[in-house]
């Protein structure tokens, strides 16, 4: 079992994931890593489940206590393809990685799994954006957000498998072994 802190929530991953957090790895991160290359952003995890056979990429963002201030966030297409952007880089830095110092188990074997994905007709590839807010993310919203997202991803690299969701959309089936919780457990 892996647990995360991301944005005042606490992500609980089963023993049946894999998971990074990517945009704190070296690989990302460090001095020469995929970062310093100018304009670049990151998803907040990379990771696998052994029952799904699909890469995830996640990325979270919690509103909740700063509503006011991100409110038109969710409806603006700028926004929609910030995100998309962050799947777009972390899928370069991931395939960027391979081969150089940072190339060491265990994100070999994420690189390798995403590399493989893309390769695919129909990649094995799951985007999760995580929003959190308050009140709760509109379902007409959330949808609306996930079809803008799509449309970038699926220009850019025939990713259709987008995911809006929160702790109050959430699909167990859809990312299988995750609990998010607010952090501090309440």
């Amino acid at each position: 079992m892996s647990t995360f802190v991301e944005s005042r929530l606490e992500f609980v991953f089963d023993e049946n994931w894999q998971v990074e957090r990517w945009d704190e790895q070296p690989a990302y991160r460090s001095t020469g890593g995929f970062a310093s290359v100018p304009g670049t952003s990151a998803c907040d995890f990379l990771g696998r489940h052994a029952a799904a056979p699909a890469v995830y990429l996640i990325e979270v963002k919690n509103f909740t206590e700063y509503h006011h201030a991100n409110r038109d966030k969710p409806t603006s297409a700028a926004w929609a393809e910030t995100l998309a952007a962050k799947v777009r880089d972390t899928l370069a830095g991931a395939l960027w990685t391979r081969g150089r110092s940072f190339d060491e188990p265990p994100i070999r074997a994420l690189v390798d799994d995403t590399f493989a994905a893309l390769l695919r007709d129909k990649p094995a590839l799951r985007v999760v954006f995580w929003v959190e807010d308050r009140p709760p993310l509109d379902p007409a919203v959330a949808s609306a957000l996930e079809m803008a997202i799509r449309r970038h991803l699926v220009r850019w690299f025939r990713i259709g498998n987008v995911r809006v969701t929160s702790r109050s959309r959430f699909d167990p089936a859809w990312v299988p072994g995750l609990t998010v919780r607010p952090a501090g457990g309440s």
